[in-house]
């Protein structure tokens, strides 16, 4: 993918559910992690460990970091660690619908 930014995304944090949404955002993830040297926060939404493993897969090699976190309540977490882009993959969703799934 091509990107034209004139900001700095030093921490992208991504919702992630274990779905196939969140699976294509893996490697758009580790492309700002290469890219712009972001550091990379998932907000794991999901109980399955495959996923977890799959995601450990895809931001493995090239000095990425990444962190997996599993906050009880997603939208204090969000505004306490204020990352600078926040990736929400969410299919079939749209406003306060796609806002009101991401919380659970």
């Amino acid at each position: 993918p091509s990107y034209e930014l004139s900001f700095s995304l030093r921490h992208v944090a991504a919702v992630l559910d274990g779905s196939r949404a969140s699976l294509r955002a893996l490697p758009v993830l580790k492309d700002f992690a290469q890219r712009y040297g972001s550091r990379i926060t998932v907000i794991y939404q999901g109980s399955d460990d495959e996923f977890l493993s799959l995601v450990k897969e895809s931001m493995s090699g090239a000095g990425i970091t990444y962190t997996v976190e599993k906050p009880s309540d997603l939208l204090e977490f969000i505004r306490n660690k204020a990352p600078d882009l926040l990736v929400l993959p969410l299919e079939g969703r749209t406003g306060a619908e796609a806002l009101e799934s991401a919380g659970h």
